[in-house]
């Protein structure tokens, strides 16, 4: 899970606390909540946790502070504590849009839809152009087999946040899912022109567009183009392995055995247990041996 940019939070200076009326435990408690934010930020979830507590201990109805536990919690998948720390953070600050957000990912984390469903709205109620949380309502929506709901979601997040490339992705999986594999490749095509303007593109993101367009262009038989595609999405983000994966199987479904056993070994080399690594290692086997026949005697064995 990729946590929310904490840099989208407001935080409080002390002199400005001290301007509202805050007491000196409260303008503590801040201070600390705020250095506890920075630490979280740059991947210091022990020192963040301890400087939380701190901040709670000085004053117990620190919103932020219950939400900022709340994140270390989600780091540690300690999600029941989180739940209670945002539970906290919502009785005190109703329209936490962030705390309401993190409610509603653990409920889709742990399958209770209806849970992440309603704290999604809540999201979307306090701030309508939060992109995240459209997005992930297309998901409960999408697991709950409200397709159209789903559709109009993941649609919403794409005009909120265009230069993601997850919206575009989840749409483009949806529409595979009903047999609209025409519509899918449109929408992954628009996603790479989107992409493509954006001054500083996410690299990972475009490698994840090219994977899901060379896997709609394979299973319609299109193997020069998949190929293209998933060499692409390789060049831009080698630790694709599902691109791996998937290039050795439109290499193999070409006849080049060489280059087929290349990426089924570069996925592997990485791959974790499952039914894809071993269908992976089946196939390796097979390529394997059947190179080994050719190589010693050509007339045996031919490619494909």
């Amino acid at each position: 899970m990729t946590l929310r940019s904490l840099s989208l939070h407001v935080v409080l200076t002390a002199s400005l606390a001290a301007t509202l009326g805050c007491n000196r435990e409260q303008s503590d408690s801040i201070r600390v909540s705020n250095l506890a934010m920075d630490e979280l930020g740059r991947g210091k979830t022990k020192e963040a946790r301890a400087h939380f507590k701190e901040a709670l201990a000085l004053h117990g109805d620190n919103a932020a502070a219950r939400y900022g536990l709340a994140l270390c919690e989600i780091e540690d998948r300690r999600l029941d504590k989180a739940k209670e720390q945002l539970a906290i953070a919502t009785r005190l600050k109703p329209e936490f849009a962030e705390a309401h957000y993190h409610l509603g990912w653990i409920g889709h984390e742990e399958g209770k839809l209806d849970v992440a469903e309603s704290a999604l709205r809540r999201v979307v109620e306090i701030a309508p152009e939060h992109a995240d949380a459209h997005l992930l309502l297309g998901r409960v929506h999408d697991r709950k087999g409200a397709l159209k709901d789903a559709d109009q979601e993941y649609r919403r997040a794409i005009t909120l946040a265009p230069s993601r490339a997850e919206g575009f992705v989840r749409l483009a999986q949806l529409y595979v899912r009903v047999g609209a594999d025409r519509e899918a490749l449109e929408v992954l095509e628009e996603a790479r022109r989107v992409l493509a303007a954006v001054q500083s593109p996410n690299l990972t993101a475009q490698a994840q567009l090219e994977n899901e367009r060379g896997v709609l262009l394979l299973e319609a038989g299109r193997y020069r183009e998949a190929e293209s595609a998933l060499l692409e999405a390789l060049k831009l983000d080698g630790s694709q392995s599902e691109a791996a994966f998937n290039l050795g199987c439109a290499y193999a479904s070409q006849g080049q055995s060489e280059p087929a056993l290349r990426y089924f070994r570069q996925y592997l080399a990485s791959a974790r247990d499952g039914e894809p690594a071993t269908l992976a290692r089946e196939v390796t086997k097979h390529l394997d041996e059947r190179i080994r026949r050719r190589a010693s005697d050509p007339t045996k064995a031919t490619g494909g």
